[in-house]
């Protein structure tokens, strides 16, 4: 049975890329009121719950940044390609030799591995051609 394959829909391309540039627009003109105002909030007066307040700010002020300056995409799939960069250009260092003696421990647990393996054979060749 062969496999049929649905044509692809075609998003508009015009609307849709207008209307992102409004987005983005919209955006950066957010972002820059909520610099204006972090910064006149963080030259008043100092009260109690000032600091509380320019904190609470600048966490707003981040996640907008944060969310501007991210390299297209939305979540899971921006970290998963980001992550999967990190991976894949990260070297990995080369793994310290062994000691000789664990190496000969792991040399003598292969040998007996072996010798039991060929015991079993034998046993299953012998019951089973009588």
């Amino acid at each position: 049975m062969a496999i049929t394959r649905r044509p692809r829909r075609r998003v508009a391309t015009t609307g849709s890329v207008d209307e992102l540039n409004a987005l983005v627009a919209a955006l950066i003109k957010e972002n820059s009121q909520l610099k204006r105002q972090l910064a006149r909030l963080n030259t008043a007066p100092a009260g109690s719950s000032s600091s509380a307040n320019a904190r609470a700010l600048g966490a707003i002020a981040l996640k907008v940044q944060r969310a501007l300056s991210s390299s297209g995409g939305t979540g899971r799939n921006v970290s998963r390609r980001a992550s999967a960069a990190t991976r894949t250009s990260r070297t990995r260092t080369p793994r310290k030799p062994a000691s000789p003696e664990t190496q000969a421990k792991r040399l003598a647990a292969l040998a007996r591995a072996r010798e039991a393996r060929a015991a079993k054979r034998v046993a299953t060749t012998e019951s089973g051609g009588s």
